[in-house]
C-alpha cells in the first residue's frame, strides 16, 4: 500500500506561515479579544432613568393616584385619563422602584365605582436604555343599581360589569316596607351612597364600598321613640337631594327634633354636620324642607322654605367652616316672594324661575356671582299669570323649556341666552304650535326631542318630533305612534352620542316598548328580548314598580332593569341585547 508523504513545518516554517496570514489580514478571535478597550463601542453612562406608567380603563372624570413606595421623597403622581405618563424621571442606577395605587376617585355624582391594579410595578433602574419599560396599570368599574329580584320593595343593591358572570348581588337589605326602597345612588370619592335602609334602622343614609361587608349606614339621624315598636314612618330620616361638592355629599334629611334641614358627610362613620342659617334669615329655626340643589364652582345653591311656606334661595361654600349659609336677595316687601326653581346652570351663571316682580308673574331669571340681583330674561306672561316655565333644558347655549301658553295648551319655547338681548321664542311646526302635554324635553349631541301633537289626521296626533338648536322642526316618528313617554319612574330616557333610548307606549298601549331613535335613520324602532313581538322589556301595568328602567353604562349601552327584575343590557339591537340576570319564574 503507498503511504501519503507528510509535510512537516520546522520552527522557522511555522513562524513563516504566521508572518504570512497577518499579511494577508487574517485575525483571530483570540486576537479581537485581546484588542485594546479604547476601539470597542462603550454604552453611554446613564445618571438618571426615567419611568413611565401605562393606564388602560380609567373612566373619564377620574382621579387615580400613584406613588413609589421604594422612594418617599418622589411626588405622588395624579393619572387622569388612559395614555402613557411620566411616573418618575430621576431614578439612579441601581434604584428600586414599586408603584402601588395610592387612590382612587371615581367621577363624583356617578354610580359607577373603579378598581385599579398595577402590573408588574415593581422593578430596578438598570439597562441601556434611558426609559424603563412601562409600569401596566389596569383599571375596571362596576355600574350600581337597585332590584327587587326576592322581594318587591326595591331593596337590593346589585352591580355589573356589563356581562352575565360579573353581575351580582352587593348587599339585600332586610325591608318589609315600600318607604325603605333604595335610591339616590351617587358616587363620592371610591365610594357609593345611597338612601333606604331595612325593618331596623329605617330610611337613612348608607355608604359602600361595593362589598357586603364594607355597606353601613353613616349615621342613625332618626331613631323614633324608642318606646314604641319599630316604625318606618317615625324612625326614618329620609335622606333626598344626594350633591357632590369638593369632598362633601349635601344631603337633605329628618331629624327628631328638627324637621328637615341640609346635612353634609365625608363619609366617616357618624359624622354628619349641618348647614346653619342666619339667624335672621327666614328659614332660621323652622322646618326648611330643603330643595333645588345646584352646584356651581365650589358652591352649593338651594332653597329653603320660611315660616309662610316661600322659598328663599341660599349657598354656602364647601370648604368653609362653620357651615353657615348665605341668604340671597331678601325681599323687599312681605307681598313678595323669590321662590326660585326649575334651576339649571350655564358657565358659572344660574337659571331659574322666580315670581319676584308680582308685575310679570313667574318668568325665568339668570343670576352670576356678583350681580346684586337675578336679571330676568323673559316676557311670557303679558301682564297675566298663566303658568310657570318647566322642565328647562340645555341644548348648546340655548334653553328650552315648557310653558302653557293658553288655558289648555303646553308649548316648547326656546331662548337663546348668549344674544344680546334673549328672547323666549314659541316652536312651530308647519305653522303650527309644538304642542307638548308634560312631556320630557329629551336631548341628543345636537338635538331635542319631544312628543307633541302635530298635525289634523285625529288618528295620528302623537308623534315625536326633533328640534335643533335653531328651533326648526324635523318630525321622526308617525307609525307606530308614541303615545306618551313613560313618566311613572326615573331615568325613562338616555342619550348617547346621536342615539336616543326611550321608553314609550305604542298603539297597543298596554305594553312599553324601548324605543332607540337615531339621528341618522327617519325610523326609530322598539328593541325586543327577541325576534317575537310579544317580548316586549316592559308592559304599562307595571313600569309603575321600577325606579330606574334605564341606566347608562359607559360604553354607550343601556342597562334595561324590568319591572319582573329582569337585568338586560342593550346597544339598541336584538343582536346586541344580553340578558344579565334572570328572575326565577313563579
Amino acid at each position: 500500500m503507498m503511504k501519503r508523504k507528510q509535510t512537516v513545518l520546522g520552527p522557522m516554517g511555522l513562524l513563516g506561515l504566521s508572518i504570512l496570514l497577518v499579511g494577508c489580514g487574517g485575525d483571530s478571535d483570540s486576537d479581537r479579544k485581546n484588542q485594546p478597550d479604547s476601539e470597542q463601542p462603550v454604552p453611554p453612562e446613564i445618571a438618571e432613568y426615567q419611568l413611565n406608567g401605562l393606564v388602560q380603563g380609567l373612566l373619564p372624570g377620574s382621579r387615580l393616584t400613584l406613588k413609589n413606595s421604594d422612594d418617599p421623597s418622589a411626588e405622588p403622581v395624579v393619572v387622569t385619563e388612559d395614555g402613557e405618563w411620566p411616573l418618575q424621571d430621576s431614578l439612579l442606577p441601581g434604584a428600586r422602584y414599586s408603584l402601588q395605587v395610592a387612590a382612587i376617585e371615581s367621577p363624583a355624582g356617578g354610580r359607577q365605582l373603579q378598581a385599579c391594579e398595577v402590573v408588574q410595578g415593581a422593578g430596578t433602574a438598570e439597562g441601556t436604555e434611558v426609559v424603563l419599560p412601562p409600569v401596566q396599570v389596569d383599571c375596571v368599574h362596576h355600574t350600581y343599581f337597585v332590584n327587587s329580584m326576592s322581594t318587591t320593595y326595591r331593596s337590593e343593591l346589585w352591580r355589573t360589569d356589563g356581562t352575565p358572570e360579573g353581575t351580582e348581588v352587593v348587599k339585600s337589605f332586610a325591608a318589609t316596607n315600600i318607604d325603605l326602597g333604595l335610591q339616590f345612588l351617587t358616587v363620592l370619592g371610591n365610594r357609593l351612597f345611597l338612601s333606604g335602609g331595612d325593618d331596623f334602622v329605617g330610611n337613612e343614609l348608607w355608604v359602600s364600598d361595593g362589598t357586603d361587608a364594607g355597606t353601613r349606614v353613616v349615621k342613625d339621624m332618626k331613631k323614633g321613640d324608642p318606646d314604641l315598636p319599630p316604625n318606618p314612618y317615625t324612625m326614618s330620616a329620609r335622606p333626598q337631594h344626594l350633591t357632590v361638592v369638593e369632598d362633601w355629599l349635601y344631603f337633605s334629611a329628618q331629624t327628631d327634633n328638627d324637621g328637615t334641614g341640609i346635612w353634609r358627610t365625608d363619609g366617616t362613620e357618624g359624622l354628619v354636620e349641618k348647614i346653619e342659617v342666619p339667624e335672621d334669615a327666614p328659614a332660621f329655626g323652622i322646618n326648611q324642607r330643603p330643595a333645588g340643589m345646584t352646584v356651581l364652582d365650589d358652591m352649593i345653591y338651594f332653597t329653603l322654605r320660611d315660616a309662610g311656606w316661600s322659598k328663599g334661595l341660599y349657598r354656602v361654600k364647601a370648604n368653609e367652616a362653620p357651615q353657615v349659609a348665605e341668604y340671597l336677595f331678601p325681599v323687599a316687601s312681605s307681598n313678595m316672594s323669590l321662590n326660585p326653581r326649575q334651576f339649571a346652570k350655564k358657565d358659572n351663571a344660574l337659571y331659574f324661575v322666580s315670581d319676584m316682580e308680582p308685575e310679570f308673574g313667574p318668568e325665568i331669571y339668570r343670576w352670576r356671582d356678583g350681580d346684586e340681583q337675578p336679571v330676568r330674561l323673559t316676557n311670557l306672561q303679558g301682564g297675566r299669570e298663566t303658568d310657570n316655565p318647566d322642565v328647562l333644558t340645555w341644548l348648546g347655549d340655548t334653553l328650552f323649556f315648557e310653558f302653557r301658553y293658553n288655558q289648555y295648551d303646553h308649548g316648547l319655547y326656546r331662548l337663546d341666552t348668549a344674544a344680546q338681548a334673549p328672547e323666549a321664542r314659541r316652536v312651530e311646526f308647519e305653522g303650527m304650535p309644538v304642542v307638548v302635554d308634560y312631556s320630557k324635553i329629551l336631548t341628543t349631541e345636537n338635538a331635542v326631542w319631544v312628543v307633541t301633537k302635530t298635525g289634523t289626521d285625529v288618528a295620528d296626533m302623537e308623534t315625536l318630533v326633533r328640534v335643533d338648536r335653531e328651533g326648526q322642526v324635523e318630525r321622526k316618528l308617525t307609525k307606530p305612534k308614541i303615545e306618551k313617554v313613560a313618566a311613572h319612574g326615573y331615568d325613562t330616557s338616555y342619550s348617547s352620542g346621536d342615539r336616543l333610548y326611550v321608553l314609550a307606549t305604542d298603539e297597543r298601549e298596554s305594553e312599553i316598548p324601548l324605543w332607540v331613535v337615531s339621528e341618522g335613520t327617519d325610523t326609530p324602532f322598539a328593541v325586543k328580548h327577541s325576534e317575537n313581538a310579544e317580548d316586549p322589556f316592559f308592559r304599562l301595568s307595571d313600569v309603575e314598580y321600577v325606579n330606574h328602567p334605564l341606566i347608562p353604562m359607559q360604553d354607550g349601552r343601556v342597562l334595561v332593569v324590568t319591572p319582573g327584575s329582569d337585568i338586560w343590557i342593550t346597544d339598541g339591537s336584538i343582536e346586541g341585547s344580553v340578558a344579565l340576570a334572570l328572575s326565577e319564574p313563579e
